[in-house]
C-alpha cells in the first residue's frame, strides 16, 4: 500500500465519522485507489454513505461545512431520488462522497446481477464495492460483497454476448487507406478493445464498464482466462501503424473467440467468425464489363448443339483471361 493510500484512508475515516452520526446512517465505506492501495499525489478520496432513509439534504450539506470543505465542484443525482453524490475539497484533497438509501442501492445490485445493466457505470460501483473498506456498518458491507462475489452464470453469458461485437477493421484496410479515415478506424479499434475487455470480464465473472476505465494492466492481471500476453498486446495496438494494429487486433479477437468456444460452448460465434474472415479486395471494372458481356452473350445464345459449344467457348475464354 502506498503512503498516499494510507494518508487518504486516515482522512476518509475522519471525514466519514460525522456522516455516520446522521439519522438513518447504516454503513459508510471508502473505495477507489486508496482502498486498493494504489493512490498517488493526484488521487481523490472516494466515499459512500448508506442510509435506511436519507436525512434532510441540509443536514448532509452541513457536514461538508463542518469538515471545512470548499465549494461543491460537481454533483450528480437528486436527494429526492434517494441517491446523489457531490465533490468538494478538504485540505487540498478532492473528496467525492455518495449518499444512497439501502433500498436504492440493493435495487441497483439486483438489476446488475439480473443482467439489466450490461453497459452501465453501475458495474464500476459493483467492483468498487468489492474493494471498499468499511468505516461503519461492516456487516452490511460484507453482505453486499458476498452477493456480488456470487456472479451468476446468466450474467457472465449476457456480458459475453453483449460485448461480442467487433467491426472488421482488418478486412477493409485497402479501401480505407484511400479515404483518410484513420481517426474513425482508431475509434473503432478503441471500441473493439473495450469489447475484448467486456467479453473477458464475462468469461472471468468480473464487473466491467468502459466508463472512466483505468489501471488496465491491473485489471487484466485479475483475469485467469485471457489470450497470451494480453496486456502487452492490447497496449501495443496504440504504438503501431494502423495496418499493423488492425491485424494485431484481429489476432486478439481470434484468440478471444477461441476462449469463448472453449469455455462457453453455447455462445454463437458465427457472426464474429465471419467478421474475422473478411478481406475486401479491389473492384475490377474490366472484369465486371467482361462478365456482363459474356453473360449477355450466353443468355441470347441458342440452346442447340452450336449454341452450347458457343457458351462453353465463352466460359473458357472468360476464365482464361479474367480470372482473379
Amino acid at each position: 500500500m502506498t503512503s498516499h493510500s494510507e494518508q487518504l484512508l486516515a482522512l476518509g475515516r475522519r471525514f466519514l465519522e460525522p456522516y455516520t452520526r446522521l439519522d438513518g446512517a447504516a454503513c459508510a465505506a471508502i473505495t477507489g485507489s486508496s482502498a486498493e492501495g494504489h493512490a498517488d499525489e493526484f488521487s481523490d478520496l472516494d466515499m459512500t454513505v448508506y442510509y435506511t432513509r436519507l436525512p434532510p439534504e441540509d443536514a448532509i450539506l452541513a457536514v461538508r461545512e463542518q469538515l471545512g470543505g470548499g465549494p461543491i465542484t460537481w454533483n450528480v443525482g437528486k436527494h429526492s431520488d434517494g441517491e446523489f453524490a457531490m465533490a468538494f475539497r478538504v485540505q487540498g484533497v478532492e473528496c467525492q462522497c455518495g449518499h444512497v438509501t439501502i433500498a436504492r442501492w440493493e435495487g441497483d445490485i439486483d438489476r446488475v446481477l439480473r443482467g439489466e445493466e450490461l453497459a452501465s457505470p453501475l458495474h464500476k460501483a459493483m467492483s468498487g464495492t468489492l474493494i471498499s473498506t468499511a468505516v461503519f456498518g461492516a456487516e452490511l458491507l460484507e453482505k453486499w460483497k458476498s452477493r456480488l462475489r456470487s456472479y451468476p452464470d446468466s450474467l457472465a453469458r449476457a456480458m459475453v454476448k453483449h460485448h461480442l461485437q467487433f467491426f472488421p477493421t482488418w478486412g477493409i484496410l485497402p479501401r480505407m487507406g484511400r479515404r483518410n479515415a484513420e481517426l474513425w478506424m482508431r475509434q473503432v479499434m478503441v471500441e473493439s478493445s473495450f469489447n475484448l475487455l467486456g467479453v473477458l470480464a464475462g468469461l472471468n465473472r468480473q464487473y466491467f464498464t468502459s466508463f472512466q476505465f483505468k489501471r488496465t494492466s491491473a485489471f487484466i492481471r485479475t483475469l485467469k482466462i485471457s489470450p497470451p500476453n494480453f496486456a502487452e498486446r492490447l497496449d501495443s495496438l496504440w504504438k503501431m501503424s494502423l495496418p499493423d494494429a488492425a491485424l494485431a487486433l484481429r489476432a486478439l479477437v481470434a484468440d478471444t473467440v477461441d476462449l469463448i468456444e472453449h469455455h462457453m460452448t453455447d455462445i454463437d460465434t458465427t457472426a464474429v467468425r465471419k467478421a474475422l474472415a473478411r478481406n475486401d479486395v479491389a473492384y475490377n471494372y474490366v472484369r465486371y464489363i467482361a462478365h456482363c458481356v459474356v453473360g449477355t452473350a450466353i443468355a441470347s445464345a441458342p440452346r442447340d448443339r452450336r449454341g452450347i459449344n458457343f457458351i462453353s467457348s465463352m466460359q473458357e475464354n472468360f476464365r482464361a483471361n479474367f480470372s482473379v
